[in-house]
C-alpha cells in the first residue's frame, strides 16, 4: 500500500453496522447492496475481499455505475458533495488524449483519480492499455491511485475496476493491488495535497497525470470549519466564493511532477469568474494549457445542466514566450459524437489569450488588441466612475409607483421621493422615464415624516435587521450612499445581467437602483463604442456568464470588468473618428437601430482602436 499516505481506514458512520456482503436478484441481474455492510473500520483489503466474493460476470458496468449514483441522488449528493456522472465515451477520450500528451512509455505514467465516484475513469484506463497491448500480467496495467472521499465510491470503484479486469485478463483486483500498480485510499484528497506540504509530506508521491471529474459544490455550502481548512491550507487559491473543484484543480497541480499533466472536466466558470482570480493567476504560473474543450451548456451530464469544460495542463517549471494551444467550442450536440469518436478538430490559439485575468481563448482583434496597449485606456483612468445602483435593504418598503403614492401629500412625494430606474427598464441606446419611484432617505436622516416613516413601519423588525442597527435610530435609512449628485446629469446606464448589450443614455434626475450601474460620463462617443458588437465580444470574453453569452446565454457586467474596459484614447477628444461615431449613435437615437447603421458603428469603433 502507498507509504504516503498511511490512513487507509475510515470511520463512516453511513456504513457502521455490521453485516456481511448481499446481493438481491432483480431481472436476472445482482444489484449490489452496500449501505449496511461494511463493519464501521473496513479496510481496503477486506474491500478487496468482498470483490473477490462477488460473480462480476452477472453483473454489468452501466449496472455498478447506476448503484453508486441513484445512491448518492437520492443523498442529496449531486448537490452536498458534487457528485455527477462522467459519460463514458467523455471519460475514454480525456484518457487516450491524456496517454499522447504525456510523452511517456504508457507503463510508465503514474496516474491519479482524486475523485473515483464509480470508477469510470480507472476502467477507461484499463480499457485503453488493453487496446495498446495484451495484460498478461499486472505490468502491463496502469500504475494508479484512486481516492474518494466516501467509502461507496472506494467499493464501487473496486468492483468496476474487477469487471474490466475479468473482461480483458485473467487478473483479478487482489492481484492488481497487491503488486502496488494499483493503490486506493478513503478520505480528502485536499488534505494530501495541499499548498505547503508538511515534514512528513516531503515523500508524498507525485504524479504524472492527473485525471478526473472534481466535486462541484457552491462556496455557500461548504460549512464555516471547511472553508476554514481551505483558507489555512490553500491560501493561494482561496476566495470566500470559490466552488470546491477550485481547489481539487489547485491540488492536483501541487500532486504533479514536473511536466506532469492535469487533466479534469469540470465547470468552466473559473475562466472568468472574480472567484477565480486567485486559482487563474496560481494556474497561469505554474502550468500552460495543452488542448481547452469549451462544451458549452451542452447536455454532457444525465442530472446536472453546466457550462463545462474539459482540459489539459501541464505543469511547468518556466513558462515559455510564446507559442500556442489547441482549442475548440462546441455548441452542437453532434460535437460531442465528434469528441466520443476522437473526431474532434481544433484551432491553435495565442497563450496570451490564457492569463491570470482571463481565459479568452476566443479573442478576436479587440480581445488581443486592446489588453491595454499604448492607443488606449482604462475606463477608470479617464476620470469616470463606475458606480453601483442604490440598495436599499429591502426593495418593496422603498420602490413604488405612481398609483400607490397617490394617497399621500403631493409636496411630500416631491420632498421625498425620486423617479428611480429598474434594470429591466434599460434598454439599448434610450431608456423611457418609468413610472417607478425611490424612497430616498439618505443615511443619517434625522427626521422622518410620520407619513413616511407609516410606509415602512411594517419591515421595521427586519429593516433594523439588515441595516445592522442595534440602536434603532436610522432603521429607515438608505444605505449610506456619497454619489446621489452624480444621477443628476447625463451619464450611461446599463443592468448588470444582459443577454445583449444594453448601455443606455441615463435619465438626469432618474436613480439607478439595485441590479444597475452608471457611469459618470454621457459621451456619445462612449456610448457608442459600448454598444458596439466588438465591446460586446470583448465582455463576453472576460466578464463572468451564466450560460455562454454568445449563444443565449447572459452575462455579469460587474462594475470591475466595466472599470478596466479600454477605450480608445482617440474618442476622448475632438477627432474625427470620435466625431463620427458621436454622428452615427445620434442617427441611431433619432432614426433607428438599422443594420446599416449598426454595420457603420462596428466599422468606426474598430477603425478608433487601430489608431
Amino acid at each position: 500500500m502507498l507509504q504516503a499516505l498511511p490512513v487507509i481506514k475510515r470511520k463512516l458512520s453511513s456504513f457502521c453496522r455490521k453485516g456481511h456482503f448481499g446481493k438481491q436478484m432483480i431481472n436476472n441481474y445482482y444489484i449490489l447492496e452496500i449501505q449496511q455492510n461494511f463493519h464501521e473500520n473496513v479496510s481496503i483489503e477486506e474491500l478487496v475481499a468482498c470483490t473477490n466474493e462477488v460473480d462480476l460476470r452477472k453483473v454489468t458496468e452501466p449496472e455498478i455505475h447506476a448503484s453508486y449514483f441513484d445512491t448518492a441522488f437520492r443523498n442529496g449528493e449531486n448537490t452536498t458533495k458534487g457528485v455527477v456522472e462522467t459519460p463514458r465515451s467523455i471519460a475514454k477520450y480525456m484518457v487516450t488524449q491524456s496517454i499522447k500528451l504525456s510523452h511517456r512509455e504508457p507503463r510508465k505514467i503514474h496516474w491519479f483519480d482524486p475523485c473515483c465516484g464509480s470508477g469510470v475513469f480507472p476502467s477507461c484506463l484499463i480499457e485503453a492499455y488493453a487496446e495498446m497491448h495484451e495484460i498478461v500480467d499486472v505490468f502491463d496495467l496502469p500504475k494508479l491511485m484512486v481516492c474518494d472521499l466516501s467509502l461507496s465510491g472506494l467499493w464501487h470503484t473496486c468492483l468496476t475496476i474487477g469487471r474490466k479486469l475479468e473482461q480483458v485478463s485473467q487478473l483479478t483486483l487482489k492481484d492488481y493491488v497487491e503488486s502496488g500498480r494499483l493503490c486506493m485510499s478513503v478520505g480528502d484528497t485536499l488534505e494530501f495535497f495541499t499548498e505547503q506540504p508538511g515534514f512528513f509530506d516531503k515523500a508524498r508521491p507525485q504524479f504524472d497525470v492527473v485525471i478526473g471529474n472534481p466535486p462541484y459544490v457552491r462556496a455557500t455550502r461548504l460549512s464555516k470549519a471547511y472553508k476554514s481548512f481551505l483558507s489555512r491550507f490553500f491560501s493561494a487559491t482561496y476566495s470566500g466564493g470559490a466552488d470546491l473543484y477550485f481547489y481539487f484543480l489547485a491540488g492536483a497541480i501541487n500532486s504533479l511532477s514536473e511536466a506532469g499533466i492535469v487533466n479534469f472536466i469540470s465547470p468552466a466558470s473559473f475562466f472568468k469568474t472574480k472567484a477565480a482570480q486567485k486559482l487563474r493567476a496560481d494556474i497561469d504560473k505554474r502550468t500552460i494549457p495543452l488542448q481547452v474543450f469549451d462544451l458549452d451548456e451542452l447536455p454532457v451530464f444525465e442530472n446536472a445542466s453546466i457550462h463545462s469544460a474539459v482540459y489539459w495542463l501541464r505543469k511547468v517549471g518556466k513558462k515559455p514566450k510564446g507559442g500556442s494551444f489547441s482549442y475548440r467550442h462546441m455548441k452542437k450536440k453532434t460535437e460531442l459524437a465528434e469528441l466520443a469518436a476522437g473526431e474532434v478538430g481544433v484551432v491553435s490559439v495565442p497563450l496570451s489569450t490564457i492569463n491570470g485575468r482571463s481565459w479568452q481563448p476566443e479573442a478576436s482583434f479587440l480581445n488581443l488588441a486592446l489588453s491595454k496597449t499604448p492607443n488606449t485606456i482604462e475606463l477608470q483612468e479617464t476620470n469616470s466612475k463606475v458606480y453601483s445602483g442604490i440598495r436599499p435593504a429591502l426593495k418593496k418598503p422603498y420602490v413604488y409607483d405612481r398609483e400607490q403614492l397617490s394617497s399621500l401629500d403631493q409636496e411630500l412625494v416631491k420632498s421625498w421621493f425620486v423617479p428611480c430606474i429598474e434594470a429591466k427598464s434599460i434598454a439599448r441606446w434610450e431608456t423611457q422615464p418609468s413610472d417607478r419611484w425611490l424612497l430616498k432617505i439618505p443615511a443619517g436622516t434625522q427626521f422622518i415624516p410620520t407619513e413616511i416613516e407609516v410606509l415602512l413601519q411594517n419591515y421595521r423588525q427586519e429593516l433594523q435587521l439588515r441595516q445592522g442597527d442595534s440602536s434603532g435610530q436610522h432603521w429607515a435609512c438608505l444605505r449610506s450612499c456619497s454619489y446621489y449628485s452624480a444621477f443628476e446629469v447625463d451619464g450611461i446606464i446599463f443592468p448588470d445581467i444582459a443577454t445583449e448589450s444594453r448601455f443606455s443614455r441615463s435619465l438626469p434626475g432618474h436613480y439607478p437602483i439595485d441590479g444597475t450601474f452608471f457611469i459618470s460620463q454621457g459621451s456619445l462617443a462612449l456610448l457608442g463604442v459600448l454598444n458596439s458588437n466588438h465591446a460586446w465580444k470583448y465582455l463576453a470574453a472576460h466578464c463572468s456568464s451564466i450560460g455562454n453569452p454568445l449563444n443565449r446565454g447572459r452575462l455579469r457586467l460587474k462594475k470591475t470588468f466595466l472599470e478596466r474596459f479600454p477605450v480608445p484614447k482617440v474618442i476622448l477628444n475632438n477627432s474625427t473618428i470620435a466625431e463620427d461615431i458621436t454622428s452615427i449613435v445620434k442617427d441611431i437615437l433619432d432614426k433607428d437601430m438599422s443594420s446599416d447603421r449598426l454595420e457603420t458603428l462596428d466599422h468606426l469603433v474598430e477603425e478608433a482602436y487601430r489608431i
